[in-house]
């Protein structure tokens, strides 16, 4: 017995809700989420600055597309948005500062 696509989709969403959350607790400055947690933190603060921070609000939105509560929007069209916004908003910023 497979899953349906509707299924499908939900699960999607509620993994990404808690990979979302989880990335958001890696960068509090309390050890919640171990040593893992630590390091994943660390490296995605190293190499994509300021634009980590957009990671916890990609998931958030990512399960909210799969879950059909954004209007318009599905979940392809929120990775693609989102995916560009991590990668831009460093670039942008270091422009603007010089």
């Amino acid at each position: 017995m497979g899953l349906t696509e509707r299924h499908q989709q939900e699960l999607f969403a509620i993994v990404s809700l808690l990979v979302g959350v989880f990335v958001a607790l890696t960068f509090l400055p309390w050890d919640i989420t171990g040593a893992a947690g630590r390091s994943a933190g660390r490296f995605l603060w190293t190499y994509l600055g300021v634009g980590a921070a957009l990671i916890p609000v990609f998931g958030v939105a990512l399960g909210l597309a799969g879950f059909r509560r954004l209007k318009g929007l599905t979940a392809r069209r929120v990775a693609v948005l989102f995916g560009g916004l991590i990668l831009l908003v460093p670039f942008a910023i270091a422009i603007l500062t010089g």
